[in-house]
C-alpha cells in the first residue's frame, strides 16, 4: 500500500523531471533560433494557448530567418513577398528574431483574403505556415498580449532557471 510519504515523492520526481526537460528544450531551442529563453517562454505558451505545436514553431522561425537572410542576400522573389506585407530589410534589421516574428505576425494578421494569408505565412514561414495562423491571428497586439498574461501567470522562464533545469538533466 503507498504511503503519502512515496506517493508525495513520486510527483516531486515527476514534477522535477517534466521542470528539467522543459528548461533543457527551451535552451536547446534558444541556441537555435536566436530567441532569448523568456521571450521564447512567453512565445511557446502564446503557441500552445492557440494549439499550435512547438516543433512547427521552432520551424517555422528557422524558416523566417532563413527567408530574411535570403531577402537581405537580394533575392527578389523573397524581398517582393515581403514587400508585399509591407515590410522591408530595413525594417527587420537590428530587430530580435522575436521582434522580428511579431512584425511579420502583424502584417500577415492584415491581410483579409485567408488564401493569400495563407499563402504568404508559407512562403515566410515555410510548409509550418498556416499552422503558425491561429497564433499570429491577432498580430503583434495579440502575441504581447499573449506575452503578458504568460508574465502575470508567472510562466516566463528565465535564461538562468532554463540553463538550471538543463544542467539538471
Amino acid at each position: 500500500k503507498p504511503t503519502f510519504t512515496s506517493v508525495l515523492s513520486v510527483a516531486l520526481l515527476g514534477a522535477a523531471k517534466a521542470y528539467a526537460s522543459m528548461g533543457d528544450n527551451l535552451v536547446h531551442v534558444s541556441e537555435r533560433t536566436g530567441i532569448t529563453v523568456e521571450a521564447l517562454s512567453e512565445l511557446s505558451f502564446a503557441a500552445d494557448l492557440r494549439g499550435v505545436e512547438a516543433e512547427a514553431f521552432e520551424s517555422g522561425i528557422r524558416k523566417m530567418q532563413k527567408t530574411i537572410v535570403s531577402a537581405a542576400k537580394g533575392s527578389a522573389e523573397v524581398q517582393e513577398a515581403l514587400g508585399m506585407l509591407g515590410v522591408t530589410i530595413k525594417d527587420l534589421d537590428g530587430l530580435s528574431p522575436d521582434e522580428q516574428f511579431k512584425l511579420i505576425a502583424d502584417r500577415l494578421a492584415q491581410i483579409e483574403d485567408p488564401t493569400i494569408r495563407a499563402a504568404m505565412a508559407m512562403q515566410i514561414f515555410g510548409k509550418n505556415g498556416t499552422a503558425l495562423l491561429p497564433m499570429i491571428s491577432a498580430g503583434a497586439d495579440g502575441l504581447d498580449a499573449l506575452c503578458k498574461q504568460a508574465r502575470a501567470l508567472g510562466l516566463t522562464i528565465s535564461t538562468e532557471d532554463a540553463e538550471a533545469a538543463h544542467g539538471f538533466s
